[in-house]
């Protein structure tokens, strides 16, 4: 008899509002488990820009049932319903000018527990679900595909690279920002909003025409111990334990294979999987300064972006003398790039990565001809 898997990937989350629940979808090949959970939508609002006085008075306007609590430096306002949610936003607005980020429940959700689409989960029984953080090519079966996940990428990894590549990319897109396989948006501004949204929804920070004090921002995104900088430091110690771990397995398939070990993790998912981790979020994270100033972003201020400029301008600056130190060359030196000599330019990029001690709004990458 054939042994119950304990490894699933959470593939799908929809929101339930006549039963004000959400429901999880986790899957091993065509093996499915669901988990049920009741669940209140909310959003939040920053104690910096309306005080709970007020905020509560405004709420109190309306007849649905309304929970208001603190949580952190900003106010937590949940609904019952999602569309209940949604005409409490609007009623906030209209009596104060203040636009909520309010995003959608299946989202909430997630980064209320800090889950996301193609998450690796241990499953000791049938309702207990436990997050092991292990990357790998998904063994599930999805709708968009005739054969299981890490199937059809091996597969297309050997007939077809480019269309591998492009498969691993939407799922580490999904993963990263939260959303549906096939609602990850193709430009590089809208991933960005979506980051950002994720990023600030518990700060309380309105959307644009509604943001606090330039102070608030400078802290929110430059301090170290702000939430962006956070993320952002997350995001690049996990970029640098999976380069780690991609250089280990090349060497061991070098040593196992010899000349033809690059050309068999060519077709390996999980190896894949992770060079795909690191192009999607190195790209992300690299033009993160640039889209903060971006006049159409929900989160463009113009004396934020003059603040993020001189911290670029620093960065590169520093990386400068340290690639002095270390035997190399800054050929040419501009306000967001450098271009080095270098016998070992990814070492050399990783180790200064490393030693950051400001915010990391910016990441180096390494560039050949």
């Amino acid at each position: 008899m054939e042994q119950t898997p304990t490894q699933f990937w959470l593939t799908d989350v929809r929101y339930l509002e006549g039963k004000r629940a959400i429901l999880a979808e986790f899957s091993h090949l065509s093996i499915k488990r669901m988990l049920r959970q009741p669940f209140f939508p909310s959003f939040f609002v920053s104690e910096k820009a309306i005080d709970f006085k007020t905020l509560k008075k405004v709420l109190s306007h309306n007849k649905r049932r309304v929970r208001l609590r603190q949580q952190g430096p900003a106010f937590k306002v949940s609904a019952a319903t999602f569309s209940g949610l949604n005409q409490l936003a609007e009623l906030l607005f209209r009596e104060t000018g203040f636009r909520a980020l309010v995003l959608k429940p299946e989202r909430q959700f997630l980064l209320e527990r800090q889950w996301s689409y193609f998450d690796c989960f241990t499953s000791p029984s049938e309702k207990e679900f436990l997050n092991n953080g292990l990357l790998s090519v998904p063994k599930a079966k999805l709708c968009l595909f005739s054969e299981p996940l890490h199937e059809t990428v091996r597969q297309a990894a050997v007939l077809q690279p480019s269309l591998a590549e492009k498969i691993l990319e939407s799922l580490v897109l999904s993963n990263a920002l939260r959303l549906p396989l096939c609602n990850v948006p193709n430009s590089r501004f809208l991933q960005q909003e979506t980051l950002l949204q994720n990023l600030f929804w518990k700060t309380g920070l309105g959307v644009r025409g509604n943001l606090l004090a330039v102070k608030e921002m400078h802290w929110f995104c430059l301090q170290k111990e702000s939430i962006v900088s956070k993320a952002v430091f997350s995001l690049n110690k996990r970029i640098s334990l999976l380069e780690k771990k991609a250089d280990e397995m090349s060497s061991c398939s070098l040593k196992q294979h010899g000349i033809l070990g690059p050309g068999i993790l060519s077709t390996n998912p999980d190896f894949l999987l992770q060079q795909a981790f690191l192009k999607a979020t190195e790209g992300l994270l690299c033009s993160l300064p640039r889209h903060l100033c971006d006049g159409r972003s929900a989160f463009f201020n113009e004396r934020l972006c003059f603040a993020i400029e001189a911290v670029e301008a620093n960065v590169l600056n520093n990386f400068k003398r340290f690639a002095a130190k270390k035997k190399s060359r800054v050929v040419s030196l501009d306000k967001a790039k450098a271009f080095v000599l270098s016998d070992r330019p990814n070492s050399l990029i990783r180790q200064f990565s490393e030693k950051q001690t400001i915010p990391a709004l910016i990441r180096a990458s390494s560039w050949s001809k």
